[in-house]
Protein backbone atom coordinates (compact mmCIF):
# COMPACT_ATOMS: atom_id res chain seq x y z
CA UNK A 1 0.00 0.00 0.00
CA UNK A 2 1.23 3.51 -0.78
CA UNK A 3 -0.07 7.05 -0.56
CA UNK A 4 -2.00 8.78 -3.30
CA UNK A 5 0.04 9.87 -6.30
CA UNK A 6 0.36 13.60 -7.01
CA UNK A 7 -2.77 15.10 -8.59
CA UNK A 8 -0.96 15.69 -11.90
CA UNK A 9 0.08 12.02 -12.23
CA UNK A 10 -1.08 10.39 -15.47
CA UNK A 11 0.05 6.83 -14.66
CA UNK A 12 2.03 4.59 -12.32
CA UNK A 13 4.85 2.15 -12.99
CA UNK A 14 5.60 -0.78 -10.66
CA UNK A 15 8.96 -2.57 -10.78
CA UNK A 16 9.71 -5.52 -8.50
CA UNK A 17 13.30 -6.76 -8.33
CA UNK A 18 15.46 -9.19 -6.33
CA UNK A 19 18.97 -7.70 -5.88
CA UNK A 20 20.15 -10.88 -4.09
CA UNK A 21 19.59 -13.20 -7.06
CA UNK A 22 22.71 -15.03 -8.22
CA UNK A 23 22.98 -12.95 -11.41
CA UNK A 24 24.95 -9.96 -12.65
CA UNK A 25 21.87 -7.70 -12.49
CA UNK A 26 18.93 -7.70 -10.06
CA UNK A 27 16.33 -10.28 -11.07
CA UNK A 28 13.26 -8.49 -12.46
CA UNK A 29 10.06 -10.06 -11.10
CA UNK A 30 7.59 -7.55 -12.55
CA UNK A 31 7.44 -4.58 -14.89
CA UNK A 32 3.97 -3.02 -15.02
CA UNK A 33 3.21 0.36 -16.59
CA UNK A 34 0.21 2.59 -17.19
CA UNK A 35 -1.37 1.57 -13.92
CA UNK A 36 -4.16 3.97 -12.89
CA UNK A 37 -2.81 6.94 -10.92
CA UNK A 38 -5.45 6.43 -8.20
CA UNK A 39 -4.22 2.88 -7.46
CA UNK A 40 -2.84 2.70 -3.89
CA UNK A 41 -2.25 -1.04 -3.45
CA UNK A 42 -1.89 -4.28 -5.37
CA UNK A 43 -4.09 -7.20 -4.41
CA UNK A 44 -2.82 -10.75 -4.58
CA UNK A 45 -3.45 -12.20 -8.02
CA UNK A 46 -3.79 -8.83 -9.78
CA UNK A 47 -1.05 -9.66 -12.30
CA UNK A 48 -0.72 -12.77 -14.44
CA UNK A 49 1.67 -15.27 -12.87
CA UNK A 50 2.27 -19.03 -12.92
CA UNK A 51 -0.39 -19.28 -10.18
CA UNK A 52 -2.95 -16.65 -11.26
CA UNK A 53 -4.81 -15.63 -14.41
CA UNK A 54 -4.50 -11.91 -13.57
CA UNK A 55 -3.89 -8.91 -15.81
CA UNK A 56 -1.37 -9.40 -18.58
CA UNK A 57 -1.69 -6.11 -20.45
CA UNK A 58 0.93 -3.43 -19.94
CA UNK A 59 3.42 -5.92 -18.55
CA UNK A 60 7.05 -5.87 -19.57
CA UNK A 61 9.42 -8.82 -19.71
CA UNK A 62 10.70 -10.19 -16.41
CA UNK A 63 14.19 -11.71 -16.18
CA UNK A 64 12.83 -14.99 -17.57
CA UNK A 65 11.59 -13.01 -20.62
CA UNK A 66 7.95 -13.64 -19.69
CA UNK A 67 5.26 -10.98 -19.57
CA UNK A 68 4.07 -12.02 -16.13
CA UNK A 69 4.72 -11.57 -12.43
CA UNK A 70 7.42 -13.93 -11.22
CA UNK A 71 6.68 -14.71 -7.54
CA UNK A 72 9.56 -14.83 -5.02
CA UNK A 73 11.37 -18.15 -5.33
CA UNK A 74 15.01 -17.99 -4.17
CA UNK A 75 17.16 -21.05 -4.82
CA UNK A 76 17.05 -23.71 -2.11
CA UNK A 77 19.74 -23.10 0.50
CA UNK A 78 20.46 -19.60 -0.82
CA UNK A 79 19.23 -17.85 2.33
CA UNK A 80 16.94 -14.83 2.53
CA UNK A 81 16.48 -12.58 -0.48
CA UNK A 82 15.37 -8.96 -0.48
CA UNK A 83 12.60 -7.89 -2.85
CA UNK A 84 12.33 -4.21 -3.81
CA UNK A 85 8.81 -3.05 -4.73
CA UNK A 86 9.33 0.28 -6.53
CA UNK A 87 6.41 2.53 -7.47
CA UNK A 88 6.75 5.58 -9.74
CA UNK A 89 4.15 8.27 -10.48
CA UNK A 90 4.63 9.69 -13.99
CA UNK A 91 3.39 12.86 -15.65
CA UNK A 92 2.49 10.86 -18.78
CA UNK A 93 1.41 7.43 -19.93
CA UNK A 94 3.93 5.10 -21.54
CA UNK A 95 3.38 3.33 -24.84
CA UNK A 96 5.42 0.45 -26.25
CA UNK A 97 5.04 -1.51 -29.50
CA UNK A 98 6.06 -4.75 -27.79
CA UNK A 99 6.68 -5.89 -24.19
CA UNK A 100 9.78 -3.98 -23.06
CA UNK A 101 12.56 -4.98 -20.72
CA UNK A 102 13.65 -3.01 -17.65
CA UNK A 103 16.11 -0.70 -19.41
CA UNK A 104 13.50 0.39 -21.98
CA UNK A 105 10.91 1.14 -19.28
CA UNK A 106 13.42 3.08 -17.18
CA UNK A 107 14.57 5.08 -20.22
CA UNK A 108 10.94 5.96 -21.08
CA UNK A 109 10.32 7.12 -17.49
CA UNK A 110 13.40 9.36 -17.39
CA UNK A 111 12.40 13.01 -16.93
CA UNK A 112 8.75 12.11 -16.22
CA UNK A 113 8.84 10.88 -12.58
CA UNK A 114 6.75 13.05 -10.25
CA UNK A 115 7.09 10.87 -7.14
CA UNK A 116 8.47 7.48 -6.17
CA UNK A 117 8.47 5.05 -3.30
CA UNK A 118 10.05 1.75 -2.37
CA UNK A 119 9.17 -1.07 -0.03
CA UNK A 120 11.76 -3.77 0.62
CA UNK A 121 10.63 -7.17 1.86
CA UNK A 122 12.54 -10.31 2.70
CA UNK A 123 11.72 -13.92 1.80
CA UNK A 124 13.56 -17.15 2.58
CA UNK A 125 12.73 -20.60 1.27
CA UNK A 126 12.32 -23.08 4.12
Amino acid sequence: MWRDAPAQAASLVLIIEDPDAPSAEPLVHLLAWDLPPDLTSVDEGLFKSPHHEGLDENLGRNSFLQTAYLPPDPPTGHGPHLYAFQIFALDRRLDFDHPPGRSVVVAAMTGHVLAKGVLVGSYKRV
